[in-house]
């Protein structure tokens, strides 16, 4: 999600975080700057949680309605058979909404939730022209903007740098980079 919103403002887009707290509780802390950027480049920040709501298990699958209804497609391009991402897409799909998977390969974890909603006839996503095509966007040619991908710190662009060719599971990652799991988990 950090992701997402940080490129959606590098870009001079418009992001809108759902939050699994009060719009008060930046979770997690150390996401406080992305917080801070997002208010500050007129995006918004939603929750259906009263201020001072900290976050629990369950208000994050809670949130994920929330998300959908305000997407016009969601895009599933990782997540387990169990992730948060699959609830999001069984809610889009309930609003009628496009849900779009990315294949992964078959010895991942990550790619068992995009493979299940592919088998259960999500649209298949091999490039942004699938996407915008379904969508009806055009000119998306002329939209195109080539930008390199830049990681914050020294450890998250090496961590880009290992995935700019492929996907790598987070034990991959650890066992290339030698981060230890926080660190990998956090980046």
């Amino acid at each position: 999600d950090a992701v997402a919103h940080r490129t959606a403002l590098e870009n001079d887009g418009k992001t809108v975080a759902v939050l699994g707290s009060g719009v008060d509780v930046c979770h997690p802390s150390t996401n406080l700057a992305l917080y801070n950027s997002i208010l500050a480049k007129n995006g918004a920040l939603v929750s259906e949680y009263p201020p001072g709501t900290g976050p629990t298990r369950g208000s994050f699958p809670s949130r994920n309605r929330i998300i959908a209804g305000l997407s016009q497609a969601i895009i599933v391009t990782e997540g387990a058979e169990d992730s948060g991402a699959l609830i999001t897409a069984s809610n889009a799909a309930s609003l009628h909404r496009p849900v779009f998977a990315v294949p992964g390969p078959i010895t991942s974890n990550l790619s068992k939730g995009p493979n299940k909603l592919l088998s259960e006839g999500a649209l298949l996503v091999t490039s942004t022209a699938d996407i915008l095509q379904e969508l009806g966007i055009k000119n998306h040619e002329s939209r195109k903007k080539k930008q390199a991908i830049r990681g914050e710190t020294e450890d998250e662009q090496k961590i880009i740098d290992l995935l700019q060719n492929e996907a790598l599971s987070v034990d991959e990652i650890i066992k290339r980079t030698g981060f230890d799991s926080a660190t990998a988990g956090v980046l």
